[in-house]
């Protein structure tokens, strides 16, 4: 990724959120396919959004029409957007679930899948994005403070002015092997995206 490109909003959004740089460009297109059909809308004229919608399909495309994680990651993504911004209560609850067990050690979803549900949740204004802490002590006092209050809450929303932390593969194998892992019951049939519309894959952000 070049000094350029992190001077681009959309990119500098995710670069200190992400460590993969092709998932930051990816999330940062999914931004900029929302916005720019937001502006196709509210165009005057039909020439106007129709040139826009055509970048919106290029980049799109771009990213859904891949096989391969992130294709599979883009997709997903579109499916928890749509989920939050139609369902926020269920959705929130579900998150709440599966925020709950992870500080416990237990992922139903993975790591890739997470950061799109906390991605969309962001976008749709749901909360922020809540960077997990890289270091097993960080851990937990995060567990200690979340067994006071007897309910999951993120610490971000909780001190608003606190830096994000940037996430860590090697921190999440690290908390995975010194906490508890208890048994918990997956959540039933879906993966959690997608699940309250039923909806086909792809029809985000229609015209």
């Amino acid at each position: 990724m070049s000094t350029n490109e992190l001077d681009d909003l959309y990119i500098n959004r995710y670069a200190g959120r992400v460590e993969n740089p092709e998932e930051v460009l990816m999330r940062a297109d999914f931004d900029r396919v929302k916005d720019l059909s937001e502006t196709a809308f509210h165009t005057e004229f039909r020439q106007d959004s129709d040139r826009i919608f055509d970048q919106v399909d290029e980049i799109r495309e771009r990213w859904s029409g891949r096989d391969d994680e992130l294709g599979a990651a883009y997709r997903y993504l579109e499916d928890a957007h749509s989920d939050w911004r139609s369902a926020p209560d269920t959705m929130r609850r579900l998150h709440e679930q599966i925020a709950a067990d992870r500080a416990q050690g237990f992922h139903a979803i993975s790591e890739i899948d997470w950061r799109s549900q906390q991605h969309a949740r962001e976008l749709t204004g749901n909360g922020r994005w809540v960077v997990e802490p890289r270091t097993i002590k960080q851990a937990r006092q995060q567990l200690a403070a979340a067994e006071r209050r007897d309910s999951w809450s993120d610490p971000a929303e909780a001190s608003p002015n606190t830096a994000p932390v940037p996430v860590s593969g090697s921190f999440a194998a690290a908390r995975t092997a010194e906490l508890s892992r208890p048994q918990r019951r997956p959540i039933p049939g879906h993966a959690f995206a997608g699940l309250v519309n039923g909806r086909a894959r792809g029809q985000e952000m229609e015209r």
